[in-house]
C-alpha cells in the first residue's frame, strides 16, 4: 500500500502531535547503539515494545514513533527511507549501529532480519535460533 504522506514533514503538518502521534526517546551515556522503532504504537503493534526491550536490556539508546489514534494508525505509516524525522536524524549521527525493529502482517511466526551489517544480522540470526524463533534473512 502506498504511505499517505511522502515524509515526516508533511506528516507533521497534517496531523497533531501527542493526539496522533508521539516521539518517545531514551538517551544513555557512552552509548553507540541505537533501537528504533519508528512505526511503533498503533503503526505497527508490538515494535515499540521491542525495540524497549532490547534498549532496556542493552543499556542502548531508544526511539520510537508512535501512532496514538483508536484506528488508522496505518495512514501515520512513512517508509523507513523517507523517516526524516529530527530528533531521530541527530541521534543517527551520533550513533554507530542502528537496530531498526519493524512489523510485518501474516499469520506465520516468523522474524525477518535484513539490514546492511550482515555481521550483525547473523549474530541475531543465530541467538534467536537458539531460542527456537523462526528466522529468514
Amino acid at each position: 500500500s502506498t504511505d499517505r504522506y511522502a515524509d515526516f514533514t508533511e506528516l507533521k503538518k497534517d496531523t497533531i502531535k501527542n493526539k496522533d502521534w508521539r516521539i518517545k526517546t531514551k538517551h544513555r551515556k557512552n552509548k553507540d547503539i541505537l533501537v528504533t522503532a519508528i512505526h511503533g504504537g498503533g503503526i505497527e503493534p508490538g515494535t515499540t515494545e521491542i525495540a524497549r526491550r532490547i534498549s532496556n536490556v542493552g543499556k542502548y539508546n531508544f526511539y520510537t514513533f508512535e501512532g496514538l489514534r483508536k484506528s488508522n494508525n496505518d495512514q501515520l505509516h512513512v517508509t523507513s527511507t523517507h523517516f526524516n524525522e529530527p530528533i531521530l536524524d541527530k541521534l543517527l549521527k551520533n550513533t554507530k549501529e542502528t537496530l531498526s525493529i519493524h512489523g510485518f502482517s501474516g499469520d506465520d511466526p516468523i522474524v525477518y532480519i535484513g539490514g546492511k551489517d550482515k555481521e550483525m544480522s547473523h549474530s541475531i540470526t543465530k541467538e534467536l535460533r537458539k531460542k527456537d524463533f523462526t528466522v529468514k534473512e
